[in-house]
């Protein structure tokens, strides 16, 4: 389902879709490899440090938050997010990994081209792979909430994000929207939310990503 025709959890799957429009992103790297200078690749690293920073605060988000909330009501759910723990591991270990193989590239080292198109792919995988996964857990314990108890919850959240991490999130979930969510996300947001995306946050996030 489009995320723009749900209607609870809609920042959750914003997230999602930021995060899958990130290993496009990636996949575009992987192709125009060849092409980049060390300069290039210094942009890139400061674009995948972003990406990380944002993979952060979405699993501080779900691990504070949402997921608490959700193994008090359903406690299957512990069960099942609890045996993808070993993906959890592998991500980690693929932002590592592709980390020291940015900083390679940057001081010049292009032996490590190769081993970096392997690291991407393999990264993207399971980043694909986990969140198809994750979803369709998040969708099965979904169903069996109250509507309004899903809204009052997603509500709390928003109200207690720090401005910091609004700031950060903000143009990597608005350029994975479609028009109808874009349209949705600024006509509910405060005129102040307006103001850091356009000022603010639309411009850095675009000059960190024009290096793709």
């Amino acid at each position: 389902m489009k995320t723009s025709d749900r209607k609870l959890l809609k920042g959750y799957y914003w997230n999602h879709d930021a995060i899958r429009k990130d290993m496009d992103k990636l996949k575009t790297v992987v192709d125009k490899i060849n092409s980049y200078s060390v300069d290039d690749f210094n942009k890139l690293h400061n674009w995948f440090i972003y990406h990380e920073q944002c993979i952060l605060a979405h699993h501080h988000g779900e691990d504070g938050f949402f997921f608490p909330i959700m193994r008090e009501k359903q406690p299957d759910f512990l069960a099942k997010i609890d045996s993808m723990e070993h993906e959890h591991i592998a991500l980690d270990e693929g932002l590592t990994q592709l980390n020291g193989l940015f900083r390679e590239l940057k001081s010049g080292n292009k032996t490590e081209l190769n081993n970096f198109i392997a690291a991407a792919h393999k990264y993207i995988e399971l980043v694909r792979g986990h969140l198809d996964k994750e979803e369709v857990i998040v969708d099965e314990v979904l169903s069996k909430f109250p509507e309004e108890d899903v809204l009052k919850t997603e509500l709390e959240y928003r109200n207690q994000l720090p401005r910091s991490e609004m700031a950060l999130l903000m143009p990597w979930m608005v350029d994975a929207m479609d028009d109808k969510d874009k349209k949705y996300f600024f006509g509910m947001a405060p005129f102040f939310v307006k103001w850091i995306y356009n000022l603010s946050a639309k411009p850095k996030f675009e000059k960190l990503t024009s290096c793709i």
